[in-house]
């Protein structure tokens, strides 16, 4: 990507697609071969770059992760890990603790450090909340998972306000 928007002759090269979600991707040999949404087929004939992550934070890995009986996410409190699958974290709008939604970025963010803290840790890192100590100068550490359930997108009534129960696929 960079290679071609450094060459302003390659840039007619680049082809953007919008308002398309692509359901699968095979290689033919000499070409690339997308299918959409209606399995209408794009040809490319150099590996295509998806951009696609607009869409809700875990519709992509939705399976991995357990849901309560309210069809919210579950995520531990500790480090926003997948309770069923081991080692995947999860930063993003669906991140759900206790009766907060970590919505915006502004909110989820807050929890990057945790993160990158459980992570380290993993991988037997020393010092580990002293390399992270900007993270939680900068708001980036927050361990308050009561810090959200006053605002307007508080969970208020799980009974009352769970969503339809959703088929990811």
């Amino acid at each position: 990507m960079r290679t071609l928007l450094a060459d302003p002759e390659k840039l007619p090269l680049l082809e953007l697609v919008k308002n398309t979600t692509i359901k699968s991707i095979e290689f033919g040999g000499d070409f690339w071969i997308l299918r959409d949404q209606d399995d209408i087929p794009l040809a490319a004939s150099t590996q295509p770059i998806i951009a696609n992550g607009f869409e809700s934070g875990l519709s992509f890995v939705s399976d991995l992760f357990e849901y309560d009986k309210h069809n919210l996410p579950v995520f531990s409190e500790e480090a926003d890990e997948s309770t069923i699958t081991p080692g995947l974290f999860y930063s993003g709008p669906s991140l759900v603790h206790r009766k907060a939604l970590f919505c915006f970025i502004y909110k989820f963010r807050a929890r990057f450090g945790l993160i990158a803290a459980e992570i380290a840790q993993r991988l037997g890192i020393d010092n580990v909340d002293q390399k992270l100590e900007n993270y939680a100068k900068s708001g980036f550490m927050n361990r308050d998972l009561d810090c959200c359930t006053e605002c307007e997108c508080a969970i208020e009534n799980p009974e009352k306000d769970a969503p339809e129960p959703t088929a990811f696929s």
